[in-house]
């Protein structure tokens, strides 16, 4: 990881952005993946979205 960390200071500033770019892309994709992945247990689950006793 340092070694990382020493590779990305002496860049240059597009790599660097590149880099940045990259890591945000694969934050926001997680993020995605994780709450469609919820949304599927969700529905499977027949008792989460629905009341047992409807008036």
């Amino acid at each position: 990881m340092l070694f990382l960390i020493v590779l990305y200071r002496r860049a240059p500033w597009p790599v660097r952005m590149l880099t940045l770019a990259v890591l945000f892309i694969v934050f926001v994709s997680t993020i995605v993946r994780v709450h469609k992945a919820v949304h599927a247990i969700q529905e499977r689950n027949t008792n989460v979205h629905t009341r047992r006793n409807p008036r």
